[in-house]
């Protein structure tokens, strides 16, 4: 017996054949996801510009605490894409 069994969770269903999606899918996919990264990317570049420039002229722990990780993060990242490249 699964373990799930002794848990009272439902057991897993069984495995089903991959199939091509249909061109619909692969359409509605695609354009889901510029449209979720296009507003990730907008998002994070103004809470950046906000956690840091609006947090540390008002001397908020926050924006001194946000800078200390944003630093190291941004250099570590840009090692990380430019060793990709």
């Amino acid at each position: 017996m699964r373990s799930s069994a002794f848990a009272g969770a439902p057991p897993l269903p069984a495995p089903r054949a991959l199939r091509r999606p249909a061109p619909e899918e692969i359409a509605f996919t695609g354009s889901g996801t510029e449209v979720d990264n296009h507003a990730l990317i907008r998002s994070a570049h103004a809470c950046n510009i906000g956690g840091v420039f609006s947090a540390i002229p008002s001397l908020a722990l926050s924006g001194w605490l946000y800078l200390v990780g944003l630093l190291p993060g941004a250099w570590l990242g840009t090692k990380v894409v430019a060793r990709l490249r």
